[in-house]
């Protein structure tokens, strides 16, 4: 049986570092719903998140670690990655119950980054 995923896309502003809470935040930028099946190989996600994003030359993106901040962010590059971020995201993974009861929103939503270059990451 082939499911359908929702994923929080953000794009377009800035990942920064605020002394005041010890957080990593993104700031500004757009955010837009996707849904796409849990089968989708890299190349039609990548031509999914250009279309969204409108950015023409994506080669990766990032995703954010159910129950991490923003420093643990994972970039997807090839089918693997993306399998290993379907499988982070699968509801019916027992681990995701004990993890969505104290985070549900980034496991419902998962924050994916798209971004043209490393500079947009944390160091």
């Amino acid at each position: 049986m082939k499911t359908e995923m929702s994923f929080l896309c953000s794009y377009g502003g800035q990942i920064k570092f605020y002394d005041r809470n010890n957080q990593y935040l993104y700031e500004r930028g757009n955010n837009k719903k996707l849904h796409v099946r849990s089968s989708i190989n890299f190349n039609d996600m990548i031509a999914e998140l250009s279309a969204i994003s409108g950015t023409a030359d994506m080669a990766y993106f990032k995703y954010q670690i159910p129950g991490y901040g923003l420093e643990t962010l994972l970039s997807i590059t090839n089918d693997t990655d993306l399998l290993n971020l379907m499988r982070d995201f699968d509801p019916n993974t027992p681990t995701m119950s004990s993890i969505s009861s104290s985070s549900p929103r980034k496991i419902l939503h998962p924050l994916l980054l798209l971004s043209k270059s490393l500079r947009t990451c944390p160091r």
